[in-house]
C-alpha cells in the first residue's frame, strides 16, 4: 500500500483527476458540424469546428463543394454532381474492440464487408494497409473493397482511427468509375483533421 502524507493528497488527488480528465474529455466528440471562417495568408477560407470535450475544437476541411450535415455521432458528405456517392465520418460502436494486430486485422476487413449495402455480391478486398496516414499521430488501418450491387460495381474506402478511448471510421462508397477521383478527394481532406 502507497501511503501519501496529507498535505501531498490533495495534490496527488488533483493530478489523478489531471490524468484521467483528456480520454475521458476526447470520447466526447460531437460530429454536430459549426462552420468557422479563418484568414490564410489573406485568402478567405472556411473550416467545419466540432466539439470535443476540450477548450481546442476539433476542425476539418471536407472536400471543396462536397455537401455535410452531422449530428452527435456522424457525420456525412455527399459530393456535388455524382450521383450513389457518400462518405460518412462516424465513431465505431463501443462494442467492436479494435486492434491492429494481424487478428484483429483480419475481424476489421470481416466488419467493414458487414457494413456494405444489402445485396452486394463478388465482394473483393483491393488492398489492405496498416498507417497509410496517421491522424494527430494516431494509427490507422484502411481497407478497400469493390463489390456489385444491383449489376452495378461500387467501390468502398474504409479507413479506422485507432482514437482512444473512441475509435473513428471514415467511409466512402461510390461507383467504381467515380471512385479514384472522390478517393483522392476524400483522402486529402483527412489531412486536415485536428485536435480529433
Amino acid at each position: 500500500m502507497i501511503r501519501v502524507k496529507k498535505k501531498h493528497g490533495a495534490t496527488f488527488v488533483a493530478l489523478i483527476c489531471v490524468l484521467s480528465q483528456p480520454e475521458r474529455a476526447l470520447s466526447a466528440l460531437d460530429f454536430s458540424p459549426q462552420l468557422e471562417a479563418f484568414n490564410m495568408e489573406g485568402i478567405k477560407m472556411s473550416q467545419l469546428v466540432f466539439s470535443n470535450g476540450t477548450k481546442e475544437k476539433a476542425m476539418y476541411q471536407p472536400p471543396v463543394g462536397w455537401k455535410y450535415a452531422g449530428d452527435q455521432n456522424s457525420l456525412d458528405l455527399t459530393p456535388e454532381d455524382v450521383t450513389q456517392a457518400r462518405a460518412t465520418i462516424t465513431k465505431w460502436p463501443a462494442t467492436t474492440p479494435v486492434s491492429f494486430g494481424p487478428e484483429g486485422r483480419k475481424q476489421l476487413v470481416q466488419q467493414f464487408i458487414s457494413m456494405l449495402p444489402e445485396g452486394n455480391q463478388e465482394v473483393k478486398v483491393e488492398s489492405e494497409e496498416l498507417n497509410p496516414l496517421k491522424i494527430n499521430g494516431k494509427q490507422t488501418y484502411l481497407v478497400e473493397l469493390t463489390y456489385t450491387n444491383y449489376g452495378a460495381r461500387f467501390s468502398s474506402y474504409s479507413l479506422l482511427l485507432d482514437r482512444r478511448p473512441e475509435a473513428i471510421c471514415f467511409r466512402l462508397t461510390c461507383r467504381a468509375g467515380d471512385y479514384e477521383k472522390l478517393r483522392e478527394a476524400f483522402r486529402r481532406s483527412l489531412y486536415s483533421w485536428q485536435n480529433l
